[in-house]
């Protein structure tokens, strides 16, 4: 999707005017980071993940995601937590447990008391 975003973009900045590259060595070195921290290590660990513990759980692993960003962005950003940001990340891990409510009865995970002409001791 980035490289996507990137030939898309990249003609209409250098068309406009507005393509701004790094001034210095630093500034690339930085960008260099960002590229390899942001884009390369978390798609490697993902796919190494996804290997290991097979894709049902590595998705609602993935779903964390949220909950690992906030976390993160309060402890050491000290950003606030918005009500929208808030409602958001909840409606989110809400769709991942409703996702999943049908594999968890199926693989009887958590229910109520068993009750009917199956139920144990009837």
């Amino acid at each position: 999707m980035t490289q996507v975003a990137a030939v898309a973009y990249l003609p209409w900045a250098v068309l406009r005017g507005d393509l701004l590259l790094p001034a210095n060595a630093v500034a690339w070195g930085t960008v260099a980071a960002l590229c390899l921290f942001c884009t390369v290590v978390p798609i490697r660990a993902f796919l190494a993940g996804l290997e290991r513990i097979g894709p049902a759980r590595a998705s609602v692993v993935s779903s964390l995601e949220v909950v690992v960003t906030i976390s993160l962005a309060t402890t050491f950003l000290h950003e606030r937590i918005g009500f929208r940001s808030l409602m958001g990340g909840v409606l989110i891990l809400g769709g991942v447990l409703v996702q999943n409510l049908g594999v968890l009865r199926r693989l009887g995970g958590p229910r109520g008391p068993a009750t009917g002409p199956d139920a144990p001791g009837v």
